[in-house]
């Protein structure tokens, strides 16, 4: 993969007097490339301390440690001056002028490697796919973003993402250029600057007809945001308003939560076409509620099986809540090969997606409901959900319904409850 033109232009903002860089726009378009490959080239020249922050752990390493990091290696001929230790996931430099530079990575559901790794200071973070990390967690970053390198480095923030709704703190923070907690313009504003680059500018770099066969044959919605690369405004007489989500917004979860649910709104086949399947964590502490993670995806039933008895483990839950509206037996069989122990309750849902949401929506507007940290996927969904049958299917949206409708005790009003595996 060489640099195109516009990753050259992005090349070249990367290095410039801001010191806070958003790459933004649709996907497959190298933002995450060319700030890797900066990364790199600064650790090659002079001893520094980086790190890359995602969401998940998972995520951070298959995405960089996994494919970027190593196609960039190979591509740059400098494998013998890089070793990865895979215990802490840090790239060491070694053999160039850089020698003893390291770049980490990190995910941010790992409280306690979180906590080690924000002991140190760095000469640069990246925040990769921004979008879904909060901004109290940036504000937290940037108090470690203090390695002093006189002249030669100046300490940088990075971030990129495909642009989520205008209300996110990306967009307030490049786009309006204010401060994203106290609204206040930035008194440096040049410091904050952004670029976009789109998969239109990446064809040389992409596999024959991904555009065309991939990102055009999105939903509407979801072309404006991955391929086009736009920031989207909230949809008029949706269910959920973004300020109601912000109003709660909490940056963990308390130790003490009475229940823990995980929540699957299961696709049963799997390809180009098929939904995602939505998986929520979400708890309970007397009469409020905490959403803990959204991991949904697009995989293979046995993938997806995997994934809910990894997060089964992780968070200690009580219990997953299994929509089986289509392919019950299937299900039953997929869960007992992964884990027959994993207690379950299985839900037939009885009445319509509007009517199952409007109870949980008005949980938001009582304030009852917090988001531990920012679900990009998941509350666009929700900020978007008009209850139109045009309306694509929120998976996402559809796994949260069936996660506080189990813990506030409406299950029973809105499903079929099967006791196959017991049930609350």
């Amino acid at each position: 993969m060489k640099l195109t033109e516009a990753q050259q232009k992005a090349r070249v903002l990367l290095g410039s007097e801001a010191r806070n860089i958003l790459l933004y726009g649709g996907s497959r378009s190298g933002k995450t490339f060319v700030i890797c490959r900066r990364l790199i080239a600064n650790a090659l020249r002079l001893p520094c301390r980086q790190v890359i922050f995602r969401r998940n752990f998972n995520a951070v390493k298959r995405s960089i440690g996994q494919d970027t990091f190593p196609k960039l290696i190979s591509m740059l001929k400098i494998n013998e001056f890089i070793t990865l230790n895979k215990t802490d996931w840090v790239f060491h430099f070694h053999g160039c002028e850089g020698e003893g530079s390291e770049i980490w990575l990190l995910g941010l559901d790992d409280k306690e490697r979180v906590d080690k790794i924000l002991g140190m200071e760095f000469a640069t973070i990246f925040m990769n796919e921004c979008s879904e990390i909060p901004w109290e967690t940036v504000e937290k970053a940037y108090s470690r973003l203090a390695e002093k390198h006189e002249t030669k480095l100046k300490n940088r923030a990075y971030f990129d993402c495909n642009p989520p709704s205008k209300s996110h703190w990306t967009h307030r923070a490049f786009i309006s250029q204010i401060n994203p907690a106290t609204k206040i313009a930035w008194p440096k504003p040049e410091l904050w600057q952004c670029m976009r680059l789109n998969p239109d500018d990446n064809t040389e770099n992409l596999p024959e007809g991904y555009i065309d066969n991939s990102l055009k044959s999105l939903s509407s919605k979801n072309q404006l945001r991955f391929y086009k690369g736009e920031w989207q405004d909230d949809t008029e007489n949706a269910l959920w308003k973004r300020s109601l989500i912000d109003a709660t917004r909490v940056t963990s979860f308390p130790d003490d939560l009475r229940r823990i649910v995980i929540a699957v709104d299961p696709a049963v086949t799997y390809s180009e076409g098929s939904d995602y399947t939505g998986i929520v964590v979400a708890g309970r502490k007397e009469n409020h509620y905490y959403v803990m993670d959204d991991r949904t995806m697009k995989s293979s039933p046995e993938e997806w099986a995997r994934v809910v008895d990894l997060l089964y483990h992780q968070y200690s839950a009580d219990r997953v809540v299994v929509e089986t509206n289509n392919g019950g037996s299937l299900l039953r069989s997929l869960f007992k090969s992964t884990n027959r122990m994993l207690p379950i309750t299985e839900v037939f849902a009885k009445r319509s997606k509007i009517l199952r949401a409007e109870p949980i929506a008005a949980m938001y507007e009582r304030g009852e409901v917090s988001h531990v940290g920012e679900f990009t996927d998941l509350e666009d969904q929700m900020c978007s959900y008009t209850g139109l049958d045009s309306e694509g299917s929120p998976d996402n949206l559809d796994a949260l319904v069936y996660a506080l409708t189990a813990l506030s005790d409406q299950i029973g009003n809105v499903t079929q409850i099967s006791g196959h595996f017991g049930v609350f």
